[in-house]
């Protein structure tokens, strides 16, 4: 039978645009580049099989297992969740669309890709960590250790310990003390350059400095095996120990030919300028305890503040002098004249002998009996007249 023309052109119309939505359906199943689009290939293919379209919903699967594990390792961790909730998804519909006699590629167990996922981060972290040229292990904690070990490292000082590369990131009671990617923003930083911390006048040389501000910048990363490894250990090995506590300074009676006093010049140099932070009060700063002679030798939490015979040598003077961190005293008092500095560094270098008496007494103690044992008794009988008015208010 022979077709008219105008009917046989009208057939090869349709055909050409049946053509045409094959090729456009072939064009959709192009493999998904993100997670957007296997989000859309997976809605597409459940549609597809609502209709009772089983084979073309099971391209749409096949197109989306081929590539899925390189998605999911591209966004480095990124949307883990919803990629978990889309390999169920892609499991459970060619579980369905085998039994109407699809095959697909197999889709790699989700435990394996997380597997693969977690490899691949630490690889990238210890690749970045190394192509930064800063470890922590071996330039950051080394500083730590030296420069902050007896007061956080080996004990807990003011809220803040960090025996470990977990301490340090927690933080001290007050907060958090490094940002990771924000050096000038971390207050552990930030002590250290300006040399608040450590309080001894140890202060961080600018080389070791400059490391501790690069891994922080990249990222403030941990490189070892173990984050919560003690630090001392991280550095020195297993047998590593904490360092022996510094050995008291033994108290050394004055011979009587020294040219400055404890008790007459020493004493109340410190009971009027110290008051409050470091004498007569609760909590003493950095934990320097002047209320009595057997204190101020002591020392603070970094150790002792005096070096006898060595008084330029000494914390104490350092301190006094601005050439240790924070200049003392603080909390805007003013700066002890240079007579006054002058000796306390003599009595220093004499010895730092003590003729107060015994040395558990309070310096006030200490001052008092002192000016007694000079006084005239008219000047005896005048204070206790004075002290009398003051307490009863006569």
């Amino acid at each position: 039978m022979k077709l008219p023309r105008s009917v046989l052109g009208w057939l090869l119309i349709l055909c050409g645009w049946v053509a045409g939505v094959r090729i456009a359906q072939a064009q959709d199943l192009q493999s998904p580049t993100d997670i957007d689009s296997v989000r859309a290939a997976v809605k597409r293919a459940e549609d597809l099989f609502k209709e009772k379209n089983y084979g073309q919903s099971a391209k749409y699967i096949e197109v989306c297992n081929s590539n899925f594990v390189d998605l999911v390792l591209a966004g480095q961790g990124k949307d883990i969740a919803e990629w978990e909730r889309l390999h169920r998804k892609l499991a459970k519909a060619a579980e369905v669309l085998t039994i109407e006699g699809a095959e697909f590629t197999p889709l790699a167990p989700w435990g394996e890709i997380f597997g693969k996922l977690r490899e691949m981060k630490d690889g990238a972290k210890d690749s970045k960590s190394k192509s930064e040229g800063v470890s922590f292990s071996k330039d950051v904690a080394p500083v730590l250790v030296e420069h902050c070990g007896r007061c956080h490292v080996d004990k807990t000082t003011g809220g803040f310990t960090m025996p470990t590369y977990e301490g340090l990131m927690k933080g001290s009671r007050a907060g958090v003390v490094l940002f990771a990617g924000d050096p000038e923003g971390s207050p552990l930083v930030e002590a250290m350059a300006s040399g608040t911390m450590p309080p001894s006048g140890n202060k961080v040389p600018e080389e070791k400095l400059s490391k501790i501000k690069a891994w922080v910048k990249a990222g403030a990363k941990y490189d070892g095996e173990d984050p919560k490894a003690n630090l001392r250990v991280l550095v020195g090995g297993a047998d590593a120990k904490p360092p022996e506590p510094p050995k008291p300074v033994e108290v050394m009676a004055a011979t009587g030919k020294e040219t400055v006093s404890f008790a007459n010049d020493i004493a109340p140099i410190l009971v009027a300028n110290c008051n409050g932070c470091h004498y007569g009060g609760n909590r003493p700063s950095g934990g320097l305890n002047f209320t009595n002679f057997a204190g101020l030798l002591r020392g603070g939490m970094t150790g002792p503040v005096i070096e006898p015979s060595k008084g330029k040598e000494s914390l104490l003077v350092k301190k006094l002098l601005g050439q240790a961190g924070q200049r003392m005293p603080a909390g805007g008092r003013p700066a002890l004249k240079p007579e006054e500095i002058d000796k306390i560094t003599k009595w220093i270098d004499e010895g730092a002998t003590y003729d107060g008496g015994e040395r558990d007494s309070q310096l006030d103690s200490v001052i008092t009996k002192s000016w007694a044992a000079k006084a005239t008794h008219t000047e005896l009988m005048e204070k206790r007249m004075t002290r009398a008015r003051d307490r009863w208010k006569v």
